[in-house]
């Protein structure tokens, strides 16, 4: 589909639902997100702002606040809803719900306690709940029980997402369903913005988690992005309502949260920009194993991310090459044995998803060795040549690990794309890079094509620019090319 093809159904269906499900005082009108010059700039992507995408611009994120450069240098709000002129609306429109919307539109008290429960206790099984059989109905229980129903307008909003999982995962979503998803979603954040419901608790994260899970999770579903600075928007809420940029212990047990969060870390990694927020890991608590990302290795690769960034645009110096040097020797230590030997961490998963689960554990640890080393050498640290040399090291260690979990497993989902693009990356010749790419599939797309396919083209861009202009780092080029989602 072309893309002035899809700017035309984006705009229409847009339009269309904002004329008959506009809530009343909500106000809402064409967003940032399905308006034809964000569409046709992006290509499909949720990536700027209001005041960004006017200018034809990508959000940058040079600090840990959820506002872009942009913004914050204009000392302009950095939003993505803009409040209809004198706050018109319908005055029949009686619910968010998009037409072809028909999941169940309450929860009863029984369900909303279990799904809160998920939340807010530790879980073994994140990815048999959200992932498994039966998962858009969970996942609309989840958001059900986030947006309480005395929210004005959260059940039409729930209904609506719920539909939108569900065509998502049985691969029926239409062009004018994702148009008026991203109404949806626009209209969520307008309503979590306007204040707590009656009967929430007061700073209550809990709302502002289930919505970005929601949010984060389905842009990179259908549309193959991952909603950047809207996620950044909903972890900037959060680390406000904990009082500090490092997340609390009793959170970081959030698996959405843990989600989000490794989410943001591996795009802050990827484009050298500040993420929002660190975790504070309990003593004696591992978090969830099942994501990879989301262990002990979580802080160690926050601070990769914020030495890089500080690397990337000022003089390298001393301090911060030694930190890094040494925080390089940190993840090489890490021992997955010690992971491996408490069996509580894989109660309730079966052995192809063990397999999975200590692989990708041990592919995110060498994916931080491989971006360390990498980026001490563009910071003049070390022999050039002998570093990319170390890099290859670890990309085919990686690779060899992903293919042999592969053949080992056959219908576990995986969360490898981000260890996986940094290894593929650093493939030579046109065999090897072939070769890489018929891996892609496999671990970067559960039902997610599109997001595969941006990472395909991604990588062949990169390839491409390293064999016209050899040498320099990758990760500064990523920032130019087409965007694209690895989520986790």
């Amino acid at each position: 589909m072309t893309e002035e093809r899809f700017t035309a159904l984006a705009l229409g269906a847009g339009r269309r639902y904002i004329s008959a499900a506009r809530a009343p005082g909500l106000g809402l009108v064409p967003c940032a997100f399905c308006s034809p010059s964000s569409v046709h700039y992006e290509g499909r992507g949720a990536k700027a702002c209001n005041r960004c995408h006017r200018r034809k611009k990508r959000c940058r994120f040079s600090s840990s606040r959820w506002a872009c450069d942009g913004c914050l240098r204009a000392e302009e709000p950095c939003g993505f809803t803009v409040t209809a002129e004198h706050g018109r609306h319908d005055a029949d429109a009686v619910s968010l719900r998009p037409p072809a919307a028909q999941g169940p539109g309450h929860l009863t008290e029984g369900g909303r306690r279990c799904a809160l429960a998920c939340l807010t206790s530790t879980r073994d099984d994140f990815i048999a709940h959200f992932f498994g059989p039966g998962y858009a109905g969970r996942m609309h229980a989840v958001l059900l029980a986030c947006l309480p129903p005395e929210l004005d307008g959260a059940t039409g909003i729930c209904s609506a997402m719920y539909e939108a999982f569900e065509a998502a995962r049985c691969n029926r979503m239409t062009d004018s369903d994702v148009a008026a998803w991203l109404q949806v979603m626009t209209s969520a954040i307008e309503l979590m913005r306007r204040g707590a419901a009656p009967g929430l608790a007061c700073g209550s994260p809990l709302p502002w988690i289930g919505l970005g899970f929601a949010i984060g999770h389905l842009s990179h579903v259908t549309l193959g992005c991952s909603a950047g600075p809207v996620r950044r928007f909903i972890l900037g809420h959060i680390v406000e309502r904990a009082g500090a940029p490092l997340l609390p212990a009793y959170l970081c047990r959030n698996p959405l949260l843990l989600f989000l969060v490794g989410v943001d870390l591996n795009e802050a990694l990827l484009r050298r920009e500040m993420p929002v927020c660190d975790l504070k890991v309990a003593d004696g608590w591992v978090p969830d194993p099942c994501l990879g990302l989301c262990l002990p290795l979580m802080p160690a690769l926050y601070e990769l991310a914020v030495l890089s960034h500080r690397l990337r645009d000022g003089t390298p110096n001393a301090a911060d090459l030694e930190t890094l040097a040494r925080l390089r020797d940190r993840i090489a230590s890490w021992n997955l044995s010690t992971l491996c030997s408490d069996s509580r961490l894989f109660h309730g998963f079966n052995a192809d998803e063990v397999v999975h689960m200590t692989t990708q554990a041990r592919v995110y640890q060498l994916m931080g060795q491989l971006l360390t080393t990498r980026v001490l050498a563009s910071a003049g640290c070390g022999d050039p040549e002998a570093a990319k040399c170390a890099a290859g090291e670890f990309a085919s260690q990686i690779l060899h690990l992903l293919r042999q979990a592969a053949e080992a497993t056959s219908t576990t989902h995986r969360f490898v794309a981000m260890p996986y693009f940094a290894a593929a990356v650093e493939a030579i010749g046109n065999n090897e890079r072939d070769a890489v790419l018929d891996m892609a599939w496999v671990f970067t797309s559960a039902f997610m094509s599109k997001a595969a396919g941006g990472v395909s083209t991604a990588l062949r861009t990169l390839w491409a620019l390293e064999d016209r202009l050899p040498g320099g780092l990758w990760l500064d080029r990523v920032p130019e090319i087409a965007p694209f989602s690895l989520a986790l």
